[in-house]
């Protein structure tokens, strides 16, 4: 390309051709706004296309100044008759100027940053004297067995053998804690925490100071396949359970709206709402199935995500006026520290036989036992 431009630099047909083209071009992007003329801009874009201006007229002014003078100092090939003139070129001092200061920033910053080399490395020195003489005093300081032993008999006078067993057991225990904490697998762990304990352990009752050398967790006892399998189970027919009884009308009623539904895990139920507290709902469900031993924190848990927990704006029906004002009289009379019974339900049980669950004769008060 470069070989290119300079053949038709030196065709002169070719280099007018070339400057024709570029003004047909240059004309052509101008009149299409492309290019816009100096009145055409703004003021911002004035300042700055003027500027541009002068710093490159001032570049060439000066660059015509130099080569001026350059051609004035050159002696001509011909000898001149006259005086002779030193050669001199024309240099900018500001360049001069610039080159010293760089030359001296540089070595200022050279001489920093060996300074900061060099207290970088004292420093590193000085942690490493450091680490090494805490690493000293650790190792020092550690109790090892025998000075276990030794604290221990401080003013008691036994016998070599009974030191030697004292020692012995020491030993050991620091033994088996270094091959413990050495283990980088919790399978590693458990083979030790089992291989040290068992019944004899148990028997004597020193499972606990176990524990100060090894894990806790590792010491418990692991449940087998089958314990899991029957754990699984039971808390599955649990479940089964638990739901059933939440959904009886009798614990819950049914939201009658096509949109009262709950999805969950792509499973669309329809809602359900609790008809009282989960606390006495746990009571009701314990006595119906007195077999299953459930908290109520499990009981909670089972309950089924469509089984909701009754709100404020859950409530669109009206209640009962008869039931609702029993109701609040009963938390009236308990607000004034009359009677203990917080619900109608509780009342019932307090006035009727106790294991008679509403019976018909004792609600008409012609019961003879709690007449």
């Amino acid at each position: 390309m470069r070989k290119l431009r300079e053949s038709i630099r030196n065709d002169p047909q070719k280099y007018e051709e070339q400057k024709r083209k570029e003004r047909e071009r240059y004309y052509g992007r101008k009149k299409a706004g492309k290019i816009k003329g100096i009145h055409e801009m703004g003021n911002r874009d004035q300042r700055k296309v003027r500027k541009s201006w002068r710093e490159r007229s001032k570049k060439y002014c000066l660059k015509k100044k130099c080569n001026k003078k350059l051609e004035d100092n050159t002696p001509s090939t011909n000898p001149v008759p006259g005086p002779s003139r030193d050669n001199t070129i024309c240099r900018r001092p500001q360049l001069e100027v610039g080159k010293r200061k760089r030359r001296k920033n540089t070595q200022h910053l050279k001489n920093e940053m060996n300074k900061l080399k060099k207290q970088l490395q004292n420093a590193m020195t000085r942690i490493g004297k450091y680490r090494q003489k805490l690493h000293r005093l650790k190792k020092n300081n550690r109790n090892s067995p025998r000075k276990k032993v030794s604290r221990l008999l401080t003013g008691n006078t036994v016998s070599p053998i009974v030191r030697k067993k004292l020692l012995f057991s020491e030993v050991i225990a620091a033994q088996i804690k270094e091959n413990f904490n050495k283990g980088k697998h919790h399978i590693n762990k458990r083979r030790i925490a089992t291989s040290v304990s068992g019944k004899i352990v148990k028997k004597y009752r020193y499972l606990h100071y176990m524990k100060k050398i090894l894990s806790k967790r590792t010491l418990e006892p692991r449940r087998n396949l089958k314990e899991k399998m029957q754990a699984k189970k039971s808390i599955e027919a649990m479940k089964v359970l638990v739901s059933n009884f939440l959904q009886e009308d009798e614990s819950s009623r049914l939201c009658p709206g096509k949109k009262d539904t709950v999805t969950l895990k792509k499973c669309k139920q329809q809602k359900r709402l609790l008809n009282d507290s989960l606390e006495k709902l746990h009571k009701k469900f314990l006595h119906h199935y007195p077999q299953c031993k459930s908290s109520y924190s499990v009981f909670c848990k089972l309950r089924p995500f469509w089984v909701l927990i009754p709100k404020a704006r859950d409530l669109d029906t009206c209640l009962c006026i008869t039931h609702e004002n029993m109701a609040l009289i009963i938390a009236a009379l308990k607000r004034k520290g009359i009677i203990k019974e917080n619900t109608p339900d509780e009342v019932c049980k307090a006035l009727c036989c106790e294991g008679a669950y509403f019976r018909e004769d004792c609600l008409i008060r012609s019961c003879n036992d709690c007449q």
